[in-house]
């Protein structure tokens, strides 16, 4: 991953630590596209998604029904990758009864508007009413299947992640998302009520003034004595001088 490439990712991965709470070690669940995807490329999971969160911790799980879903497609690389890859299970709730895995793994956030449609309205509302986030087990999300990733754009709070050749892309906010983290972070207890009375009373500032500095001492000369005009030193070297030809002119007589 590039240099702006890494430091735009790391801008959109600190907005979702911010308006949604996500932390290391990050949770990334991915489906059977993409494990197929690592696969194909004869990557590694740790050093893919090392690209776009660097030091920081993830663990990768995915879904029973994504799994079997590899297993009827008969994607045995892929499916050995899924059971001795270090990929954990996350618990969907199809244990037994596996469904489609696009579905399974839509099933697993809350829907606040449609998928397909999404009504910003509606979205702002439900950022307004202050209720449980859609993301509620904070996953981040990583597939190839573009379908999937359109309807995933439509639920707040959720990273996708997919891969372009050998390299891994992290999916800007979208739309659903800023709007409803704009929304729900000016409700946040005891932050609105200040903004409110800080227009109402605002704080004045009195400017900095600065204290007079005096010279220097070490850098000011000393004023000589005497009168303005320099008189008294002129009567101190006249004084020196007759005190010498005195001394000579007695010694001349002597």
């Amino acid at each position: 991953m590039r240099k702006d490439r890494k430091k735009s990712a790391r801008k959109d991965l600190t907005f979702y630590e911010r308006s949604y709470g996500f932390r290391p070690r990050y949770r990334i669940l991915v489906d059977g596209t993409f494990i197929s995807h690592i696969v194909e490329r004869e990557a590694t999971l740790e050093d893919v998604f090392h690209q776009a969160l660097g030091s920081n911790g993830f663990v990768v799980y995915t879904s029973y029904c994504a799994v079997d879903e590899l297993r009827a497609l008969e994607k045995k690389e892929a499916l050995l990758l899924a059971d001795k890859g270090g990929i954990r299970r996350l618990d969907c709730g199809h244990k037994g009864k596996p469904e489609n895995a696009h579905d399974c793994l839509l099933s697993l956030f809350e829907h606040i508007t449609n998928v397909e449609d999404p009504d910003l309205d509606a979205v702002r509302a439900a950022g307004a009413s202050g209720q449980d986030l859609p993301n509620t087990r904070g996953l981040c999300v990583a597939t190839q299947d573009f379908q999937l990733r359109a309807k995933l754009r439509n639920i707040p709070g959720v990273p996708i992640f997919y891969m372009n050749g050998d390299r891994l892309i992290f999916e800007r906010p979208s739309v659903v998302s800023t709007e409803y983290a704009k929304v729900r972070d000016a409700i946040v207890p005891g932050e609105r009520d200040d903004d409110e009375e800080e227009k109402k009373h605002p704080v004045r500032l009195q400017p900095h003034k600065k204290k007079a500095v005096g010279a220097n001492p070490l850098a000011v000369r000393k004023r000589k004595t005497g009168h303005a005009d320099g008189s008294a030193l002129i009567e101190k070297r006249k004084r020196k001088r007759v005190g010498k030809r005195g001394k000579k002119a007695g010694n001349d007589s002597d």
